[in-house]
């Protein structure tokens, strides 16, 4: 089973959860499955389901696709625009540090925000900025929160201190003595989290600090701190043990568990608590009730903590305090705090007793607990009767156990040696006789398992369990797959195999680059430490294999099959207690692209192209969508996991220094070396130059260190430099891309004697600029030129024109209005170099075919909204520079389409500029790639007489197209017709573009000569309007990056454009729409078709793929 992130349009929201095949996120489910799980849900209550009275507090939600989009809507939610000038920043992964940071936020009026270890998630930067943060806590060491990460806050304007001792427990107390003086302490054990948050809004909002201990044993200094000073302890002995706190002037609150602990903390305080408003967070993670501790603490409210029902001592409790009046603000999406926990705060108890729910207390079900609404007097294992109900057979009572708040009762079966007991997917009636009324309530078992993830597949909302097999996860239940794969998770799971829950759990997660031994160990690179493997772990490589280590017992020898001792450049490392390897999966780079920016689901980079369709992407472990990518992320990716639907990671460490030592071969920052060569397809450490990446080497270095400004290198896992950012010590500072308006001709100035040369542009912000150029600084030995690249010649230099006198009426060869220049100005604004476009960095082509504005391509280069267009046409009439309109084409609404101009396009064929000589707006028809598979006899009756029918393929989808019956396109189709159908009748399909328009969705044509017999055109190998290829091209290789590449057997290499489609045509009667990864590169055959109009053949853009052998 592989994971397949796939998406066919874009979204506006950000969401870390995966796409679907569907475009869909979260879960895509086949209808038959649908069907399934609606007949189950119907039929039964399972253990995780909660039935409440009615609603009586008013619910709202603070949540975020994961625990830090949470945060960030909590904070949104409670503090306005620019009212704190501080925040708190805490690891997102893992509590320990994070426990104490609430009385520490309550202090400065600050949100607690959260992080990945090394780097920031989305969004928080822009929060940090929205509220006017100047000052940012960190709480805990680098070892949780990078020092890139504080680097990142410190280059965006933030004070950046930083409170980390060398354990948790010195964390707490740097953390206490920030927080400041108080005679009143609060103290948890440092393992677990769920008895530290119920108290932390209380102690948030009193000002006393939160310390941690061991759960036997507390720290020296921690005992020093805490002196005299009155202690609250949470959590009973077995949480923090009386030694440990022996001495101290304690007062324990505590619980059977970490539900009735809360209810305890909240009972102490009643008092001083608003329960006209009570926040409800989960009490199975830490991080959505630390966020929701601070605002709690500020309008004096309790955290109620519950798990997938509301515990019954806490709606007990909550019953009595909370108004009917009252608002519940829920923590966390449905799949933490469900709906009906929410529901039931605030619910008074029903006037008629009943049960509310029951769950199962062992794996074979032979204990089960039942749940009231309201306490009951007494019950006897005579008052409970259990039975099946299609069979009636009843199940014998052992005992029963009543709940010291007579709320709950657990009852145990007659032990039996079959196991005969309440059985998985059976409905049982339970009959219980209390206080003269006979209470019954239909039961179903779920199944449960404690296993670990071994494989996902989101795409199928499929996760696979170790000993268990592949379960379905509804579309209710949230799941960040990448995340869950590798951990231990407890499922609940009905007979059809759908998850009614899921919890997954909290192991030791590292991720790096990673080096598998032959000697039984991983050595992270980074981390620099090895692990040994644990018997029985599973590894899997690229996603595509997986192996399963094996240990002697006696021999301590290990096997782990056929993998390789290699170094990979990204892992995924579970640990267990022990410190073992658990689980292992990595991947091996291919290459890594620096993102410049989205369009739709292809991720742009300087020189590269991904389709997001193609690829998981992850961040910090956790999936993210294609617009959580942000200009300037370094995304690693490989096209060949995942059985050919890639994987790829954003990871931006950073290290920031000057350039040290400089050789050919390596460079120094920081005082560590960096190599200038790389092992990812590019080759070597990259640089942007004029929004191009180029290869660094010590010429380029020498230029950055020259500025004796800091430069900014990003690191991949291993800690290899991929990327430099920073000033360069040349004269070449900006570069600038014009429309001339005026002729260039040279002038003498009578003062000097010196001769100039003006340039007069309208630059692509729209702004009139202008120039002079000292002829005799003109160097053409030197790059201090005027060139144009068409030729290599130079336009002018002083060997060119007489110096200090010129002749004021010649025009500079090449450069007169109305020709598009590029123009390097030094840190003075000189122009130190001019081109006429075509330049090293940008080409061009004429338009000879009509660009829409929505169009993906123009002569062959991909459009994006940023790219500029110079509306020239008025001008051209009026000679009057002020009618140039300079204008980004996401931004157009004064026209819909070029009709004539010329696309400047740079080194990745991406349109960078347009100058627009005529644009129109008629659009009524549009050139749309079909794949045509039937076209019917001419048909002689009806609305439709004259025309054809069409069957054809169009974005995928197969649809029937009629011709217009106007007589140009009738005629034309009756001399296309038989061809057609021949190449349908020997292929099963014909490829061409059909001119559709856009209201009436008829196959037009736009009127005589030529374009009558554009109406179908085809776009196979041949220049021949009708013909087709014959011959099918075998595949050699293959890859998904960009659009996707295929591989000729000549050896010539084919870029999908964005629109292009692939389809299996192997069954000649039943052609049908497949993804690229279908076509194997070992002895499949497939015709491809280009667009030659629209394409330039020296990209070799194709728009169809079809499978034929």
């Amino acid at each position: 089973m592989s994971n397949i992130n796939l998406a066919t349009k874009p979204v506006n929201n950000k969401r870390a959860l995966q796409k679907n095949k569907k475009g869909d996120y979260n879960m895509f489910r086949k209808s038959k499955k649908l069907l399934a799980l609606a007949l189950v849900v119907s039929m039964i209550l399972t253990q995780v389901l909660f039935t409440s009275t009615a609603l009586a507090a008013t619910a709202s939600r603070l949540s975020g696709a994961d625990r830090y989009e949470t945060a960030l809507r909590i904070s949104q939610s409670n503090w306005t625009d620019g009212s704190t000038d501080y925040a708190v920043l805490a690891y997102g992964e893992d509590f320990p540090d994070a426990l104490s940071a609430a009385p520490l936020a309550k202090k400065y009026n600050a949100p607690i925000l959260l992080t990945a270890k090394d780097s920031l998630p989305a969004g928080v930067l822009n929060e940090l900025n929205r509220l006017g943060v100047e000052n940012v806590f960190i709480v805990g060491g680098e070892g949780v929160v990078s020092a890139t990460v504080a680097s990142a806050l410190t280059a965006a304007g933030k004070t950046v201190t930083r409170l980390a001792g060398a354990s948790r427990y010195e964390t707490a107390l740097k953390v206490a003595e920030q927080v400041g003086e108080s005679d009143t302490v609060v103290v948890a054990n440092g393992e677990g989290f769920a008895d530290a948050l119920s108290i932390a809004p209380i102690a948030a909002a009193k000002g006393w600090p939160i310390l941690l201990t061991d759960a036997n044993a507390m720290d020296a200094a921690v005992k020093a701190y805490i002196g005299s000073k009155k202690v609250f302890v949470v959590g009973g002995a077995g949480v923090v043990a009386d030694a440990a706190v022996a001495g101290l002037n304690v007062e324990r609150l505590s619980g059977a568990d970490r539900y009735a602990t809360n209810v305890a903390i909240m009972a102490k305080f009643a008092a001083d608590l608003n329960f006209a408003k009570v926040f409800v967070a989960t009490g199975e993670g830490f991080a959505d009730a630390l966020a929701g501790s601070v605002p709690a603490a500020v309008s004096g409210s309790p955290v109620v903590l519950a798990g997938a029902t509301l515990a019954a001592g806490t709606q007990s409790f909550l019953n009595g305090v909370v108004p009917s009046t009252a608002v519940a603000v829920v923590l966390g999406g449905p799949a933490v705090v469900s709906d009906a926990v929410a529901a039931a705060i605030g619910s008074p108890s029903s006037e008629v007793l009943a049960i509310t729910g029951v769950t199962t207390l062992t794996q074979d079900g032979r204990g089960i607990r039942i749940s009231f609404n309201k306490p009951i007097a007494s019950l006897t294992s005579a008052d409970v009767t259990v039975y099946n109900k299609s069979s009636l057979a009843t199940i014998g009572v052992e005992s029963v156990s009543l709940s010291s708040n007579k709320m709950t009762a657990d009852i145990w079966f007659l032990e039996d040696s079959t196991n005969s007991y309440a059985q998985t997917g059976k409905t049982y009636v339970i009959e219980v006789v209390t206080g003269g009324s006979t209470l019954k309530y239909e039961y179903i078992r779920a199944n449960y398992a404690s296993k670990r993830v071994i494989d996902v597949d989101a795409s199928e909302a499929e996760i696979k369990l170790a000993d268990i097999g592949t379960l379905i996860v509804p579309d209710d239940i949230e799941v960040d797959y990448e995340d869950l794969l590798g951990r231990t998770a407890d499922v609940w799971y009905d007979n059809s195999n759908f998850i009614s829950k899921i919890t997954p759990g909290n192991p030791t997660i590292k991720y790096d680059a990673v080096e598998i031994n032959d000697d039984g160990t991983i050595t992270l690179v980074d981390e620099d430490e090895d692990y040994d493997f644990a018997d029985g772990a599973t590894v899997i490589v690229d996603r595509n294999d997986t192996y399963t280590v094996d240990i002697d017992d006696e021999t301590n020898d290990y096997d782990i099959g056929a993998i390789d001792d290699a170094t990979y450049g990204y892992g995924k490392v579970v640990l267990n207690k022990s410190g073992d390897v658990v689980f292992l999966i990595v991947y091996q780079w291919e290459d890594f692209m620096v993102v410049e920016g989205v369009d739709g689901t292809d991720i742009l980079g300087y020189g590269d192209v991904l389709d997001a369709e193609d690829y998981t992407i992850v961040k910090d472990g956790k999936t993210v969508a294609v617009d959580d990518l942000e200009e300037g992320d370094i995304l690693f990716y490989t096209s060949d996991a995942l059985d050919g639907d890639g994987f790829a990671e954003v990871f931006n460490k950073t290290v920031t220094g000057a350039i040290e030592d400089i050789t050919d071969v390596d460079f120094t920052v920081d005082g560590e070396i960096y190599k200038y060569d790389v092992d990812y397809d590019k080759g070597s450490v990259q640089y942007l130059n004029d929004d191009e990446l180029a290869a660094l080497d010590a010429e380029i270095a020498e230029e950055f260190q020259d500025t004796e400004e800091e430069v900014v290198v990003y690191l991949d896992r291993a800690g290899d430099v991929v990327y430099i950012t920073g000033e360069r010590g040349d004269a070449v500072k900006t570069t600038i891309v014009g429309y001339l308006y005026e002729d260039v001709k040279p002038y003498n100035d009578t003062r000097s004697g010196d001769a100039y040369l003006p340039v007069d542009i309208i630059n692509e912000l729209g702004e009139k600029v202008s120039y002079d150029v000292k002829v005799s600084s003109l160097d053409k030995d030197t790059e201090t030129n005027i060139k144009n690249t068409t030729t290599g010649a130079l336009i002018m230099s002083t060997d060119d024109l007489a110096t200090p006198s010129v002749d004021e009426s010649t025009i500079v060869a090449g450069l007169a209005a109305k020709d598009l220049v590029q123009i390097k100005l030094n840190s003075d604004g000189d122009i130190v170099e001019l081109y006429k476009i075509p330049s090293p960095t940008l080409g061009f082509t004429n338009i000879t075919s009509k660009v829409e504005t929505d169009d993906t391509y123009a002569a062959g280069s991909r459009l994006s909204d940023s790219t500029v267009i110079f509306l020239v046409d008025e001008y051209l009439s009026s000679n009057d520079e002020d009618d140039i309109e300079v204008i980004k084409l996401g931004d157009v609404t004064s026209f819909t389409e070029i009709t004539a101009g010329t696309v400047y396009y740079n080194n990745s064929q991406n349109a960078k500029y347009i100058v627009a000589t005529a644009a129109d707006t008629d659009s009524d028809a549009t050139w749309t790639p079909a794949l045509i598979t039937k076209v019917s006899s001419k048909i002689t009756s009806g609305a439709n007489k004259g025309s054809y029918r069409v069957t054809a393929f169009v974005d995928g989808t197969k649809e029937d197209f009629y011709t217009s019956n106007a007589s140009s396109v009738e005629t034309h189709f009756d001399g296309l017709v038989t061809s057609i159908n021949a190449a349908i009748s020997a292929r099963g399909f014909y490829a061409a573009k059909l001119l559709i328009d856009d209201e009436t969705g008829k196959i037009v044509n736009k009127g005589s000569g030529s374009d009558a017999v554009d109406v179908l055109e085809a776009v196979g190998a041949t220049t021949e309007t009708v013909a087709q290829p014959t011959t099918a091209t075998v595949l050699e290789t293959r890859n998904t990056s960009g659009n996707g590449t295929v591989t000729a057997e000549d050896g010539t290499v084919y870029r999908l454009a964005s629109a292009a489609e692939v389809f299996d045509g192997t069954t000649r009667t039943s052609i049908k729409s497949i993804s690229l990864s279908k076509i194997d590169a070992d002895g499949d055959k497939a015709i491809l078709f280009y667009d030659s109009v629209e394409h330039n053949t020296n990209y070799n853009f194709v728009l169809f793929v079809i499978k034929v052998n």
